[in-house]
């Protein structure tokens, strides 16, 4: 909920300062890359708090991954906003929860995942 409550403040925030068009998913897309740290701050500690992922290696991760998020968010975004007509808020949050899925699994199975390597193991 704290990291749901921030990236929607942080949406509106850009929103209202945006003047790209297509401005809801310009806006979109700005205030996701602008949670990205923040969010992956906040599945560290909260979600995956026993994680032994190093921090930077799980940052580095968590950018890979985001960029999958992100290209399926901005489609959606776009689609949402400028072909169905859309409200710019309904369709950040049919974003947020089309991708929420696809997120926690990239981050439970690849971003906070230790390696073999990582392990000590073959």
């Amino acid at each position: 909920m704290i990291g749901t409550f921030a990236a929607f403040v942080t949406y509106e925030i850009v929103f209202c300062l945006n003047d790209i068009e297509p401005r809801a998913t310009v806006s979109w897309a700005i205030a996701f890359v602008i949670g990205m740290f923040r969010q992956h701050h906040l599945h560290r500690v909260l979600a995956f708090p026993a994680t032994r992922v190093r921090y930077g290696v799980s940052l580095q991760r968590e950018w890979l991954s985001s960029v999958l998020v992100l290209i399926f968010g901005l489609a959606l975004n776009y689609f949402l906003t400028e072909r169905v007509g859309l409200h710019h808020r309904y369709a950040w949050a049919t974003c947020l929860i089309s991708v929420a899925g696809l997120e926690y699994g990239l981050l439970k199975f690849f971003v906070f995942r230790r390696t073999r390597r990582q392990e000590g193991g073959p």
